[in-house]
């Protein structure tokens, strides 16, 4: 019998890890959501996703893609080069971040007329302060993640969520201006990076080297090659809420965050194996070991399939009881009709998600933003056209088929490139 390769053996070890740390993300990411909504109805709501919608798109240029460079140049040079690649790495993006933050700041202005949102610029120019350590604590948990440490890289996701959670409700009890909830970031975001540099430091072996880690500008260029493709990536994720923002009110916005925001703990289920699989898929890209890749694609198809199932049937049937059981108002009940049509997308390309790094794993990170680009110019245009018809149910139609459009790309792209089948 062959021996199952070293690489898929390490897959399986921090799944169950970071399955748990998964659930508590989700979890305290819905009880964020249900906090901030109570203590300041669908308005506030809306305010705060919409600055959450910033924070996160901001944060890719702040990164610059170096997180990206450091998980492929970790995964694929030897464990004892693994610090002093993240170090190179922290040496560039620190200044870089803290330029996107001077930025950031000085735009909020344009940004919060645009979405016409009272607070908004407050929020924004308050949020700021964290895109620094949210880059630093990317290119850590990116570390993390090539090291294949990942009950480690499951605890610090954990953590992220944990933090802005104890953040927002210490400013709601202490503050009454939602505008206020921008400070959140930083706070949560600084918190996380003591932790995790804590946690790096210790980690470092005594057997250290210099050999074979990249320069700088061999990082940098890597990660400005993927950044457009990290870039048009978050933005196909939130393009829904950026859309809604600019054409309906603070409060219908608020109603479509919660149903984005359970199905993206959804969707962390799908994004929990991804980090598991991406250090194992590089190494088998990098040295055209093909089927270990159609191994990993195959090897969780059915669990895939069944929590898939599940998941749709708990939206279709739970939801709207869960709405009054939670204390929410009624409104809120208005989210279900969008929440059935992005789980139903989520579901048809649940097998594929997973492996919507393998061009920029394999060496190709053009490639991968031209894909990408592709499916967000698509999403863009269909918001732009079905929003102003449909409201809430056109943001959601929009954002299933681009799911669709990302799973066929996927999977045609992955056999024209590599030759893998991964379905």
């Amino acid at each position: 019998m062959s021996q199952e390769p070293n690489d898929l053996k390490n897959v399986g070890g921090g799944l169950a890890a970071n399955y748990v740390a998964m659930a508590v993300a989700g979890a305290s990411g819905l009880i964020l959501n249900i906090v901030v909504a109570s203590a300041e109805g669908a308005d506030g709501l809306g305010l705060f996703s919409q600055l959450y919608v910033a924070f996160v798109i901001a944060a890719q240029p702040a990164t610059a893609g170096l997180h990206y460079a450091t998980l492929r140049w970790v995964a694929i040079s030897k464990p004892e080069a693994s610090h002093a690649i993240t170090g190179q790495a922290l040496r560039a993006v620190i200044p870089i971040a803290s330029a996107v933050t001077i930025t950031f700041a000085f735009v909020a202005p344009v940004l919060a007329t645009l979405a016409n949102s009272d607070g908004l610029e407050t929020a924004l120019r308050l949020a700021a302060a964290g895109l620094v350590f949210h880059a630093v604590n990317k290119v850590l948990m990116a570390h993390a993640n090539g090291r294949q440490h990942m009950t480690t890289f499951a605890v610090m996701q954990a953590l992220r969520v944990v933090f802005l959670v104890a953040a927002v409700a210490a400013i709601l009890l202490f503050a009454e201006d939602p505008a206020r909830l921008g400070l959140a970031f930083p706070l949560a975001e600084g918190a996380l990076t003591l932790v995790l540099g804590a946690t790096t430091v210790r980690a470092r072996g005594v057997d250290q080297t210099r050999n074979g880690v990249p320069a700088i500008k061999t990082l940098l260029a890597f990660g400005l090659r993927s950044l457009g493709g990290g870039l048009v990536q978050e933005l196909n994720a939130r393009v829904d809420v950026v859309v809604l923002s600019v054409l309906v009110s603070d409060t219908e916005v608020g109603i479509y965050t919660l149903a984005a925001t359970a199905i993206e703990g959804a969707f962390q289920l799908l994004i929990v194996l991804r980090n598991n699989i991406n250090p194992a898929l590089a190494n088998a890209l990098s040295t055209g070991d093909l089927p270990t890749v159609e191994e990993l694609a195959h090897r969780y198809r059915r669990r895939i399939l069944v929590v898939t199932i599940a998941l749709w049937l708990a939206v279709a049937l739970a939801f709207r009881p869960l709405v009054g059981a939670v204390g929410l108002s009624s409104d809120f009940e208005a989210a279900w009709g969008p929440l059935l049509i992005l789980a139903t997308g989520l579901g048809a390309v649940s097998l594929l998600l997973p492996f919507d790094q393998i061009f920029l794993l394999g060496g190709h990170p053009t490639l991968q933003t031209m894909v990408v680009f592709g499916v967000v110019v698509a999403n863009i245009g269909l918001n732009v056209i079905l929003v102003p018809w449909i409201g809430v149910e056109g943001a959601a139609l929009s954002t299933a088929a681009a799911f669709l459009l990302t799973g066929a790309a996927i999977w045609v792209f992955a056999r024209r490139t590599f030759g893998i089948r991964l379905l």
